[in-house]
């Protein structure tokens, strides 16, 4: 998820679907026909509990169904066969000068034969003989190693990439040297007719036009690039040669239309929580974080309470944060140049040898306000009757104090806010925060809701979301820890339903169609 997530930062929101798609063709369905062979052998082995004349049933179904496949095999290799030795003796015809007809050479006619008709005869001879099959499953594999290889590790000027890129060009022109070749020699029409020839086509074709784009200059190099990523289906063609592979992919494709079906009962679910989590969540999963990072900030040290951390305070932006008499005081600052501090007297540091470490601590400093800062500071006075007392924070996010000593507190805010002048008996630090929700989920509308739920039906990084969610207070406020820990049932009911349930209709459907 977390490759995900970068993945949608890099190229954009529309980047979730190529994930998306990995996890329910990969992970739902593909890894489920695994669970089906292992199934079905464990039926087989598995006669407790049946009847003898239940037994020799199994076993009759079974043994007809092989038989059927195998019939289904040797009647395609036959054909082949057959086919293979007509175009033998028509070739043997061509070769020795008969000059037939098509429909002559076939019955030893005397017709002349035209240049398209041999023409077309010898590609069909060559593209039916078993050592073309052989030569372009070869140049699968070698494509698809070579694919494996390149990597954007590989420097665009080196040698190996310059390789990569001829020999990528070079595959190119013979996949679609070899369909403009099968087209020729079986016609448009049949060779369109299978399935198989009909995939291999647009694999080649894709493959084609993205070599085009490369070569055609930088303006279109993004679109090459994206047009270049279909060539990892090129090792889907072996599927068509190889006969275990054909079921296997055979299996797939008739189980899609009930796989939709499921696919729309799992998007249901989806909208129904994902509204649920609008209602539950909109909003409220903002915090307080310093700027430029996504680390939330330790209130008590800034000088206020979690409690009381707003976005209104934190869209502040800057505050300067200092000691007095043991408690935390933090004052607005109109940025970095807000306030400008100076060390009255110096501190003292020495090795605290139990905690193996050094510590600091004595000297003073007082900072004085820019006009902007006081200008802000002086419109938003202390108030020390306010409800949370120490802890006020003001409607202008100005300021903020959490500690012991209420009289201390008053007269150094109050001075702030009048003068400009502050005094402190630890190292005032200027801290800059903002107010924004997490990187990589957040409920604030229904697309990012079903995302979120998808993260969490994968069982990946989905504590992070479930404790921020029970940190969770309310629109504007300050998340704090376990405030409301009922929001995990939410979770927990989801993978129930959303991971598990789910999940399991895939693989009802995907071991009842294998």
């Amino acid at each position: 998820n977390e490759v995900m997530y970068d993945g949608m930062r890099t190229k954009g929101d529309a980047a979730c679907l190529y994930f998306i798609l990995l996890v329910v063709i990969g992970n739902y369905i593909v890894l489920n026909l695994f669970l089906a062979i292992l199934l079905d052998n464990f039926a087989d082995m598995d006669s407790s509990g049946e009847t003898a004349a239940e037994t020799a049933a199994r076993e009759e179904r079974k043994a007809a169904d092989l038989q059927r496949k195998k019939a289904v095999a040797l009647e395609r290799r036959k054909t082949r066969r057959e086919e293979w030795m007509k175009l033998q003796a028509q070739a043997s015809l061509l070769s020795s000068g008969g000059g037939k007809s098509l429909k002559a050479a076939a019955t030893g006619g005397e017709e002349n034969l035209s240049v398209m008709d041999r023409t077309r005869i010898r590609a069909k001879h060559l593209i039916l003989h078993p050592k073309f099959e052989q030569f372009i499953i070869l140049l699968i594999l070698v494509s698809s190693v070579l694919l494996a290889v390149d990597s954007p590790n590989v420097d665009e000027d080196s040698k190996l990439k310059k390789a990569l890129n001829i020999t990528d060009v070079v595959f190119v022109c013979l996949f679609g040297l070899e369909a403009a070749l099968k087209m020729f020699a079986l016609g448009v029409k049949k060779y369109f007719a299978s399935g198989w020839n009909l995939m291999d086509f647009v694999i080649v074709f894709i493959g084609a036009i993205g070599a085009i784009l490369e070569l055609s200059g930088s303006a279109t190099m993004q679109a090459a690039r994206s047009m270049r990523s279909f060539r990892a289906l090129r090792p889907m063609r072996m599927a068509a040669r190889a006969e275990g592979m054909r079921i296997v992919i055979e299996a797939l494709f008739q189980a899609v239309p009930p796989i939709m079906n499921v696919a729309l009962v799992c998007i249901l679910f989806y909208l129904i929580f994902g509204i649920l989590g609008l209602n539950l969540f909109m909003g409220k999963m903002y915090r307080c974080v310093y700027d430029g990072t996504d680390d939330v900030i330790n209130s008590p040290a800034m000088g206020i309470a979690a409690r009381d951390v707003t976005k209104q305070w934190c869209a502040a932006g800057t505050h300067l944060t200092g000691c007095v008499s043991g408690a935390r005081v933090a004052l607005y600052s109109s940025g970095a140049n807000g306030w400008a501090c100076t060390r009255v007297t110096s501190t003292v540091s020495e090795l605290n040898v139990d905690f193996n470490r050094v510590e600091t601590y004595s000297g003073s400093w007082t900072c004085a306000a820019s006009a902007d800062t006081l200008a802000v500071l002086t419109a938003d006075p202390y108030d020390p009757t306010e409800r949370f007392g120490l802890r006020a924070s003001y409607v202008d996010g100005t300021i903020g104090a959490v500690g012991y000593d209420a009289t201390a507190v008053r007269e150094a805010v109050t001075t702030a806010a009048t003068t400009g002048a502050f005094s402190s008996t630890c190292e005032p630090r200027l801290e800059a925060h903002e107010w924004k929700k997490p990187e990589n989920y957040n409920f604030d509308n229904i697309g990012a809701s079903m995302l979120v739920l998808f993260e969490t039906a994968t069982l990946e990084m989905w504590l992070e979301v479930m404790y921020h969610s029970v940190d969770a207070v309310a629109e504007g406020l300050q998340p704090r820890l376990n405030y409301n820990e009922g929001a995990a049932l939410f979770y927990v009911v989801f993978i129930i339903i959303g991971a598990f349930f789910v999940m399991n209709l895939f693989v009802g459907v995907t071991i009842d169609k294998f």
